[in-house]
């Protein structure tokens, strides 16, 4: 992902549901707006409500969901959003590019 991404952003709650030590290159983000993220938990689990706060406050970002729900949220925000599909096909993309 460091190859297809300027910069990698995760809340701590991703962070904690990774649970593992996250590489180098990402970068945990708080976020601000806790307002929102607790409203987005009403319909949504922890990480993509947390997630969906961060984008919104990142102008100009693209958030990874796989979830249909935080996805819809996602385009209601107009916040860019992609899969993981979406990011195995950009990476595909990108190293066509560079060989």
């Amino acid at each position: 992902m460091r190859a297809v991404y300027d910069h990698i952003y995760v809340t701590r709650e991703i962070a904690a549901e990774v649970g593992s030590a996250l590489p180098e290159w990402v970068e945990i983000k708080d976020v601000h707006n806790k307002a929102l993220q607790t409203s987005f938990e009403e319909t949504l689990d922890i990480g993509e409500a947390s997630a969906l706060a961060l984008a919104f406050e990142i102008p100009d970002c693209t958030v990874i969901l796989d979830d249909m729900k935080a996805r819809k949220s996602a385009e209601k925000l107009n916040i860019r959003v992609t899969g993981s599909i979406g990011v195995i096909l950009n990476a595909k993309k990108k190293a066509k590019y560079h060989l």
